[in-house]
């Protein structure tokens, strides 16, 4: 552990490494969004000052603290959702679907019809849409790429960080990132809108937490933060709202698509195989 590794070796560590330590230790999730030398600049010291205290604790580097980092906070997380499991949950299936409307008609609240039609206007006048989510959520940003595809527009999305990311190096500035992140707080999510950023993409991110660093690395943000996502509790969040969101996008994206008709055309094309 991390953190319990800092607090263990901190007697033993010089004054600059404790200066590193001491950020480590007061603000480890902001850590995980850093490269080394933001790191170095934040603390006043140096590159290899970083790497010392890495391996003053048994870290290879500093990409695999920020790694072990982010899995410490994603368990903190799960056994704090455990904890506050309420006596008042749903027990059946019709208070179970009203949470999930409620959680739904959220989203009308979140987002406006402004910012879907800025979404849709960049995904339509984009090159190339790129989607990206990390673990579970790659399914949602599958889900998203496979649909627009449909559409006559040219995706591309991967589970593959580096095969992402080298797609994203390929990308110009008519093309957007479509970033899927429910705490907005994944490494590889942000790393990705990063790199899209470096590279003159356009960004959009599907978060949670519009204060998240992901949603800080975004030209629009699109909200989706179900009041009472009850899954969570058992650490198996529901993505069935960014789905609901996708919809959305797909509804008020049809057409705007001047592809529209190559992706009716494929359609017909592959049917004969669908059947």
């Amino acid at each position: 552990m991390v953190v319990a590794d800092i607090k263990r070796a901190y007697s033993e560590m010089h004054g600059a490494e404790r200066k590193v330590a001491d950020f480590i230790l007061a603000y480890p999730q902001r850590v995980t969004q850093m490269s080394m030398a933001e790191l170095s600049a934040e603390t006043e010291t140096s590159d290899a000052t970083i790497m010392r205290m890495c391996r003053r604790i048994d870290q290879s580097g500093f990409y695999q603290l920020k790694i072990n980092l982010a899995m410490e906070a994603n368990e903190a997380v799960a056994t704090l959702d455990a904890s506050l499991a309420d006596e008042s949950a749903p027990a059946d299936v019709v208070s179970l679907v009203d949470v999930i409307a409620a959680n739904v008609a959220q989203l009308s609240k979140d987002i406006s019809m402004e910012q879907v039609e800025e979404c849709v206007r960049l995904i339509a006048g984009a090159r190339t849409v790129f989607s990206f989510g990390w673990g579970n959520t790659s399914i949602v940003a599958e889900d998203f790429a496979q649909r627009v595809m449909r559409y006559g527009a040219n995706t591309f999305t991967s589970d593959n960080m580096e095969y992402m990311m080298r797609g994203i190096v390929l990308g110009s500035t008519d093309d957007v990132l479509v970033a899927f992140s429910r705490s907005g707080e994944s490494i590889y999510t942000a790393e990705c809108c990063k790199l899209a950023r470096a590279n003159g993409l356009k960004v959009v991110a599907v978060t949670g937490d519009e204060r998240s660093s992901v949603a800080k690395l975004a030209d629009l943000v699109l909200l989706v933060r179900p009041m009472n996502d009850v899954m969570n509790t058992w650490g198996n969040t529901s993505h069935a709202y960014e789905l609901v969101l996708v919809d959305i996008l797909l509804y008020f994206l049809k057409d705007r698509l001047s592809s529209f008709e190559l992706g009716t055309k494929s359609e017909a094309i592959l049917g004969q195989f669908k059947n």
